[in-house]
């Protein structure tokens, strides 16, 4: 099997996993939107969002940098350095859970904090996100670990296990027994626990945790620059929610977060297609093929250029159908700023693969260096856009943001000596406006956006932007067509 087949069959996994991971929670959403009233759905997306940000800032920047060392180990010294991760990441979270903890029975009334109608909603669940940040950092940093072992059909399983427990406990404790929003949080903990059981299973002997503190030191020296970015990456990716929740309410948080569903689950798509891409173009760029990482690099935007933006057209299409499926009527408001959400997330992981190949090179700085501009454009027009257009002013401020951020990621990858096919990476950008202005053009009409769609798919060809053999090849790779078949 040729190293090309073996990144395609390793993306393969890790996107079938996250797509079941991410079907079972738009399963899971599909239902307690349906059942609990859209200010607790509000409420619940905060308390995921803080959980989200309380495992970045305890993480270290393990959970990018891990992939890449654990890869780049020798053999034997592997289960050390997945080891010490995972030893020192329950102690960091466990720390972090008992000031939590404290602060929770030391704050009593939470309205002297702030009288903010989230922050009081959160308060009577805070007790929780302690329990939800130690289960999710485990599993973080066992998924990663697992990427590094190229142990790609273990670690998709493991989301099919979290995928599956939670929407199964929601079925039963959310819609049948009508237990609201806090066996909604149960629902969520029991999926995290349950898929960190597997993946520690799968690691390993050697692998469980210890408080190794050399091996831990010497990642953390690697990783505290793609710790700075993933915190810098949070504020511009994910901040919005916090300032729509302080500008506009619960309800639309409820609103912008379901909006971010589907985007998310797109964009997570892709970036799964591209777990085995860091650790592929670190190999040829480590044996000096830089023509090699270089073709890798322009492949992998072209092809997520095209699948990407091909999923928003297709989504766009369709969004109130989707809405009404997915969530209710209720949730129409969100298709203003789903296109838009759609559009920059894609965006953003095109970004994520010239900063990858960044990565590669041994140079995490640069990236926290453009994150500091970034996380900067994106605060200042989230505090202009929102108060002025509300949730779409947040969509408008994240595209914002992600095109300065291609900008600069564009220089310096340029710089670190990789020759890019710029004329490559423009080309699906523009034909996604042309596309998207069609749409815009014909006032939402269905034909017009299928037209805008087929539009896009047929001048990708044309341009070149994607070739019928690329097709082919990844779907040999896949196994969907046999080699020689006509």
């Amino acid at each position: 099997m040729t190293s090309g087949h073996k990144i395609v069959q390793g993306a393969a996994f890790s996107s079938a996993g996250t797509i079941v991971s991410m079907a079972g929670a738009m399963g899971a959403a599909m239902i307690f939107t349906r059942v609990l009233p859209e200010a607790h759905v509000g409420v619940f997306s905060l308390l995921v969002l803080t959980n989200d940000l309380l495992i970045l800032c305890s993480n270290l920047g393990m959970r990018s940098g891990l992939p890449k060392l654990v890869a780049s180990a020798a053999e034997q010294d592997r289960p050390s350095l997945v080891s010490s991760a995972l030893g020192f990441q329950l102690l960091i979270s466990s720390m972090a859970g008992g000031g939590i903890y404290l602060f929770w029975f030391v704050v009593r009334d939470p309205t002297a904090v702030s009288s903010n109608a989230n922050w009081v909603g959160l308060y009577p669940y805070l007790w929780l996100l302690p329990l939800l940040s130690l289960a999710a950092a485990q599993r973080d940093v066992a998924t990663a670990s697992l990427a590094g072992l190229n142990r790609y059909g273990r670690r998709a399983v493991g989301g099919v296990v979290a995928a599956s427990v939670n929407v199964g406990l929601v079925a039963v404790l959310v819609w049948g027994l009508q237990g609201g929003l806090l066996a909604l949080i149960l629902a969520v903990l029991a999926s995290h626990v349950a898929a960190g059981a597997w993946l520690y299973g799968s690691l390993p002997a050697g692998c469980m945790p210890g408080l190794r503190w050399r091996p831990y030191r010497d990642a953390v020296a690697f990783s505290w620059p793609l710790y700075v970015n993933n915190m810098l990456t949070f504020v511009f990716q994910r901040l919005d929610t916090f300032l729509v929740a302080w500008m506009l309410g619960p309800v639309n948080v409820a609103y912008y977060e379901m909006a971010k569903r589907l985007p998310n689950m797109a964009n997570r798509v892709l970036a799964a297609v591209l777990v085995p891409y860091l650790p592929s173009v670190s190999a040829r760029i480590a044996g000096q093929d830089l023509a090699g990482a270089s073709r890798l690099m322009n492949k992998a935007l072209g092809l997520v250029a095209f699948l990407g933006y091909t999923g928003v057209l297709c989504t766009v299409t369709i969004q109130e159908l989707l809405i009404r499926l997915l969530f209710s009527a209720d949730y129409l408001p969100a298709t203003r700023v789903l296109w838009l959400l759609m559009t920059a997330l894609c965006l953003h992981v095109q970004v994520g693969i010239l900063g990858q190949s960044i990565i590669a090179f041994g140079r995490p700085g640069v990236i926290a260096a453009i994150n500091v501009g970034t996380a900067l454009v994106s605060i200042a027009a989230n505090l202009v856009l929102i108060p002025r257009f509300g949730i779409l002013g947040a969509g408008c401020s994240y595209l914002l943001a992600i095109g300065f951020a291609g900008i600069l990621h564009t220089g310096f990858t340029r710089r670190c000596g990789l020759r890019m096919d710029i004329l490559g990476i423009v080309k699906p950008q523009v034909l996604m406006a042309l596309s998207l202005t069609i749409m815009w053009l014909g006032h939402g009409a269905f034909a017009g956006r299928v037209a805008a769609t087929g539009l896009f798919v047929a001048l990708c060809f044309a341009a070149s932007v994607v070739s019928v053999a690329q097709m082919v090849d990844m779907a040999k790779a896949l196994g969907l067509r046999r080699p020689g078949a006509r």
